[in-house]
C-alpha cells in the first residue's frame, strides 16, 4: 500500500498537468475566436489599403484621360513616368491584398499597363485591372 502511495506521490505533478492541460486548450481557443472577432484592426488594414489601391487607379486614369499622345499614339516620357511611378505604387499594394496566385496574374496585367503599346492598349489594360480585381480592391 505505501508503494501505490509513494508511485502516485511520484505522478502528482504529471496528473497534475493532464488535467489542465484541456482547460488551457479551450481558454486559447476562446481566446483566439474572440480577438477575431472583436479585433476587427485588420479589416481595417484591409480596408485602408484597398482604398489607396483605388486612389492610385485613379490616378493613373487621369494620366491616361489626360496625356497628351506623341505622333506616334504612346505617352510622353513625362506621362509615362508619372505612369510608371503609380504602376510602382500598385505593385507594392498587391503583394498585400491579393493571394500568391491572384498578385501573378495582376502583375501580368500591370506589366501590359506599364507598356508602351500605345494609349488605347493602356485604357484598355486599365478596365481589365478595375473589372478582374474588383473583389480585392473594394
Amino acid at each position: 500500500m505505501t508503494g501505490i502511495d509513494s508511485l502516485l506521490k511520484s505522478q502528482e505533478l504529471v496528473f497534475g498537468f493532464v488535467g489542465l492541460t484541456p482547460g488551457i486548450l479551450v481558454s486559447i481557443g476562446l481566446f483566439q475566436y474572440l480577438r477575431g472577432v472583436f479585433g476587427g484592426r485588420s479589416g481595417r488594414r484591409q480596408a485602408r489599403k484597398s482604398g489607396h489601391a483605388v486612389r492610385v487607379l485613379r490616378n493613373i486614369d487621369r494620366i491616361l484621360a489626360e496625356a497628351r499622345p506623341t505622333e506616334s499614339n504612346v505617352l510622353s516620357y513625362k506621362d509615362h513616368g508619372l505612369l510608371l511611378c503609380e504602376v510602382h505604387l500598385l505593385r507594392n499594394l498587391a503583394h498585400k491584398l491579393m493571394p500568391r496566385e491572384i498578385e501573378r496574374e495582376f502583375l501580368e496585367d500591370l506589366d501590359d499597363l506599364a507598356n508602351i503599346k500605345g494609349i488605347q492598349v493602356q485604357q484598355k489594360a486599365l478596365e481589365r485591372l478595375r473589372w478582374a480585381y474588383i473583389r480585392w480592391l473594394r
